[in-house]
Parts: structure tokens; sequence; C-alpha cells
């Protein structure tokens, strides 16, 4: 079987993760330390001092520029190698389910699921008790590749949740032989 996930890739984003933590706790200790800095200097001024508006002139806009960088860096890219990393860890602790069913096809444009962008490849399975052809969707992760796997081919696959994990062509066309096959029946 073909896996799309390994094990490297757990731990590039646990460094990765490590590293953006690292940076936005090195700087959130710096603004601390130059806010405490002018505390005390404030502190230790004689009321009514002339110099008292400095402290505020210098600390006020620090602290809107370091409100505005933590809410865009924690919630830009903290939030989405966040999100990848909760994705990976999931994959290698989650329960995963092993089916067999006939590939159609990959969407041509990426959508996000569980905060990452992923592309969609849409399995089918006939369905016995309502007497259907059942789509199933899986994603894939955008930057890893994306299988190669024929139109009308039968697939055994382990996914985990929505995401695709393994995959394995086991015979080409094999759609379009079951669909002649119904077809003869009827």
């Amino acid at each position: 079987m073909q896996e799309i996930y390994k094990e490297s890739d757990l731990t590039a984003i646990v460094k990765q993760r490590r590293k953006v933590l690292g940076v936005f706790f090195i700087i959130t200790a710096a603004y601390v330390l130059y806010a405490a800095a002018w505390l005390i200097y404030y502190v230790s001024l004689p009321y009514k001092d002339p110099m008292q508006f400095l402290p505020q002139v210098c600390v006020y806009p620090a602290t809107l520029a370091y409100l505005v960088f933590a809410f865009l860096y924690l919630g830009i890219k903290f939030a989405r190698v966040n999100a990848y990393y909760k994705m990976l860890c999931a994959h290698s602790d989650g329960i995963k389910k092993e089916e067999q069913a006939y590939y159609l096809g990959q969407m041509d444009t990426p959508t996000l699921a569980d905060g990452v962008d992923v592309f969609t490849h849409v399995f089918t399975v006939w369905n016995k008790k309502k007497r259907e052809w059942m789509n199933r969707e899986t994603h894939v992760d955008v930057e890893v590749e994306q299988p190669q796997i024929k139109s009308g081919a039968l697939v055994r696959y382990v996914s985990r949740g929505s995401f695709l994990l393994q995959y394995e062509e086991l015979e080409e066309g094999a759609l379009d032989k079951e669909l002649e096959k119904d077809e003869d029946e009827d």
C-alpha cells in the first residue's frame, strides 16, 4: 500500500510548531520586559513630574503593536500550523478504517477540512441496502503528493475520519466492468 503521510511529516510539524510558539513567547517576553521597565520608571517618578507622559507615549503604541502582532500571528500562522499538527497527531493515534471502493476522481479546487487545505478525492461503492451507488469523499492535504489513481479503478484504501492515509490500486477499469455487469442483469 502507498502511504500518503510518513512519520517524518509528524516530526517536521512538531519542530515547526515549537519554532512558531518559540517566536511568539520570545516576542511576548520582550514586550513584558519593555512594559515592566516603563512601569518601574513611571513608579519611580516624583508626584506630578512633567515626564509622566513619556511612559504612556511609549507603552500604548507598543501595546497596540503587540496586540495586532499576537492576533495576526496566533490567528493565521499558529492556527494553520496547529491544525496541521492536530491532523497528523490524529492520524497516528486515531481509529482507521479500511475499505474497497471505485475511484471516481479528484476535485479541482482545494477546500478546507479541519483547518487544513485539502483536495477531495471521491470514491463510490454500491450500497446493497439502499440499492444505489454511494459516494465517499476523502481528503488529502494539498502539500503532499496526490494519489495517482486512474478513474474507475478498484481501490483498497485506509482512512481516518475523512482523510486518506494509504491506498492500493487493485484493478484498473473495474467500475466499467461492474456497471456492464449490472446492465446485463437488468
